[in-house]
Order: C-alpha cells, then structure tokens, then sequence
C-alpha cells in the first residue's frame, strides 16, 4: 500500500536493465526494494528493507545478477514481490491501495485460501496475487481482482511465457511501454528509459491488461468501467522531473505552474528561489515570467537522504526535511526574495524551514509562493489525520474552534468564498512566518498541467473520491 514504482523488462540477460530500471524509481518510495527474475525455469526472487540506505546499496548488483529474459521489479511502502504457486506459477509487484483488504481476506479464508496469521504481514501485493491465482487464467485474474478492490492498483505479473502489467481502473498511477531492439520494459516513471535504451512506445490506458515479451506485446483487455484519475502530483512534486505522464512533460508542467503564478501579480524583489528539488522548475518558470533572477538560496544535500514526505513516521520526516537543506547565508542576507515550493500540507516544513534557515540570516523579505492549491484533505491513498492540514488548523484558528470540529461545511466556505479563502491563507501565511503567500488555484494548476480537469484526481482540494 502507499506510494511506489514500478519497473519490468524482456529482454535476452535483462537484469542489468532490471536492476537500474528499479532503481530509477527510488524516490517514489523509501521502505523496501524488490525484484523477481524468471532464470533457468524458476523464478528468483529478492526483497530488502531499504529504509536505512539506498536500493543499489542493499541489493547488490554482483550478488543478485541472474541470467534471465523477464524480470519485475518494485520500490514501496511493503515487501514484494508476493509470489504464487498455482497452475500458473507466477510473481507480482504492485502500486497499490486496497481501501477494502480486510474483507476481501476474509472472503479469501472462507474459500480455503491461507495467509500470513500476522495482519502486518499480509501485502496488497500477497492479496492481489491471491485473488488472481483462483482465477483460470491471469487476464481473467486481473480483472476480477482489480474490480473487486476499493481503491487502486497497478501491478506486473512474472511468469515463464513473459509479463503482464495492469493499469489501475482510474488511472491514478501511470504505467508506460518501452521499446528497444528485441526488448520491452514497463515503468511507472519514463526517466528510468533513456540511459537503459528505451523509447517510449505506450502509455498504458486506465483499465488496460497488456502482455508482452521479448518479441512482442498486446493488449489483453480494457477493463469495463475504467477511467483516467491521474494524480497531478506526479507532475507538481513527487515525479521525476525527466518524465513524462499521459505525454505531458512533468519539467515543463512544473515551468508552467511557476510563470503561472508569477502572471497574477507584480511583485518587486531581488531573486526568485526555490525550495530544491521539486521548486526549481516552478522557481525556474516564474523568474523568466517575472523577469527576476533566479537564485539557488537553498542548496539541497542529497547523499543519503530520501524525499521527506515518503517516510511513514513523522520525526524521520521531520529529520530529513532538516538536515538535508543547507542556506547559502550571503544570498540570504539583506535580501527580498520570492521562495517557490511545490505544495504546503501541514504547513511544519514551511514554518521550520523559514524559521531554521531563511529568518536566522536576516533577510527583509520572504513572499512564499506554493505551486499547487490549499489541500483541505489528507491522500486518498493515506491514512493522514486531516485535523494536521494547515488549511484545517487555520479555519480552526479563526473560527474559535478546535480542529476536529472543522466540518466539511465550513471547508467549503473556506473554499469557495473569496474573503474567507484570503483569511485563511493569511493566517497560514502567520503561522509560517512568510512576509506574503499565495498559493497557484486549481484552475490554473490544472491549465498549466495542460490536462482536463475530468482527468485529474482532486480529492486533496475537493473531497470527492475517484471510485
């Protein structure tokens, strides 16, 4: 469950492209690392803990090289991959959030079918592969499985003939096709093609079922229902900048997002700044805009440190978001600057990084700008407590309420009505301490994305589910 990529190739000795396929999908994902290779008529198959060091470091590339045709692979919130016995004998990784695991568990007992006696131990991986597995066929399996879960999941299935992938229904989470000489790979991100030699040959529709191998590919079934969802984050923060989703740029969406900002004001200052890495195209594209001068002001200090939203547990999060910034002081100092970041949700980061490592340096001023709107509800895909949202502790603050008091109808005051929606921001725009704020709208995210709205999921900003 949670966030993760996912990587798979055909190819003769494919795990060199494997390996690095997966690893390119590092930063999705900073708990386990995972792979499966089809090698001398058995499937091999490693998982390890990878929140103490990076993917490549834990498994090693010497120790695990298998010749093999087919390979999958996954970074996640879970260990994977599951694998199954059956009259198809078969692996499987997963970007998954099944919202309905307990029931369908228990569904699964009634008919025989054993599991892990530990909860904790039970993956949305082990549960899809089961529900596949007692199906005729693995197409079959699929659709079944994907329309008896709430929520999402995209998945890779393993076996000796080559490889399934499976978008999920909504589309929430991209799956793209590669193409090389005699190969095909899988990826949730199309940055881990290029330096492995692959060209983008489809991005995979919602609902699609596609088999391929080393020789061919096809597509197996569209699944009834289906619908595209996306998340937009894969294109404001957590993507990879070098890729691309639905055939949109995410480097040039986030340029996009940042001049937007920048048209609808006309804010004198010395430099635009990002908050690295996610900001930089965003700072990028509002400081051509503008016509103001970009700045790095925040240096970013990558070796050994993951992105600071992926960790389940808040004081690593809070950790990493601390010691992997460094302020460069004499840009700093006396300074007015504009400081772009990709989104606020609890709004802590801001307020620490301002004042941690912005006001200690004496600038005059910091105009916050953010490159997505206020989120009024936690992930879909997570368990977040909404009464931590900085919109929500804001709406609180100035209705005289405690958090958990702040109703859905209060939310969409705050949302809808302008007056209010500026209270709100200025309040967050205090507890941050930023001189200004100002967040982009979702219409103009949205527009700059150059997406349809009915494609996007926006239950962050509205509360309404895509399934």
């Amino acid at each position: 469950m949670g966030e993760g990529g996912l990587f798979g190739v055909a190819k003769k000795n494919c795990f060199k492209e494997l390996f690095y396929g997966i690893d390119y999908h590092s930063h999705l994902a900073t708990e386990y690392g995972g792979l499966a290779i089809f090698t001398r008529g058995n499937i091999f198959r490693s998982s390890k803990y990878i929140g103490d060091a990076q993917f490549k470091s834990k498994l090693k590339f010497k120790e695990l090289n298998k010749l093999g045709t087919y390979g999958i692979g996954a970074v996640s919130e879970e260990r994977q991959p599951a694998y199954v016995e059956g009259q198809t004998n078969f692996a499987l990784v997963s970007d998954s959030h099944i919202k309905n695991s307990n029931s369908l568990i228990e569904i699964l007992k009634k008919q025989g079918i054993s599991f892990s006696p530990r909860r904790d131990k039970i993956t949305d991986a082990s549960i899809l592969a089961k529900l596949i597995n007692k199906e005729e066929n693995i197409v079959t399996g699929i659709e079944k499985a994907l329309s008896a879960i709430e929520g999402d999941a995209s998945l890779l299935v393993l076996t000796e003939e080559g490889i399934y992938a499976a978008r999920d229904k909504y589309g929430l989470r991209p799956l793209v096709l590669g193409e090389r000489d005699a190969s095909f790979a899988i990826a949730t991100e199309t940055c881990s093609f290029p330096n492995n030699h692959f060209k983008i040959k489809k991005y995979l529709q919602s609902g699609e079922i596609l088999f391929f191998n080393e020789e061919e590919f096809r597509t197996e079934k569209i699944i009834q229902g289906s619908r595209l969802n996306i998340c937009p984050f894969f294109w404001v923060y957590f993507g990879n900048p070098a890729s691309s989703y639905e055939n949109i740029s995410a480097e040039e969406a986030r340029y996009n997002i940042g001049a937007a900002i920048a048209k609808q004001e006309n804010l004198e200052a010395d430099f635009v700044a990002a908050v690295p890495n996610s900001g930089i195209a965003h700072a990028t594209g509002y400081s051509h805009e503008s016509d103001t001068q970009f700045k790095r002001a925040l240096i970013r200090y990558d070796a050994g440190w993951s992105r600071s939203y992926m960790p389940p547990i808040q004081e690593k999060r809070n950790k990493i978001s601390y010691f992997k910034l460094n302020p460069v002081q004499s840009l700093i100092k006396n300074s007015s600057m504009v400081l772009v970041d990709d989104s606020i949700r609890r709004g802590t980061q801001m307020q620490r990084l301002l004042e941690d490592k912005i006001w200690p340096h004496n600038p005059k001023e910091v105009h916050v700008r953010i490159a997505s709107p206020p989120q009024f509800y936690p992930c879909i895909r997570g368990e977040g407590n909404p009464d931590n949202l900085a919109t929500r502790k804001a709406i609180a603050e100035l209705e005289g309420i405690v958090n958990k008091d702040v109703t859905d109808d209060y939310v969409t005051e705050y949302r809808t009505d302008a007056e209010k929606y500026n209270k709100m921001v200025d309040q967050i725009k205090k507890e941050i301490s930023a001189t200004s704020l100002k967040f982009i709208s979702l219409e103009d995210m949205i527009k700059s994305i150059n997406i349809s709205k009915e494609n996007i999921c926006k239950f962050c900003w509205t509360g309404k589910k895509y399934y």
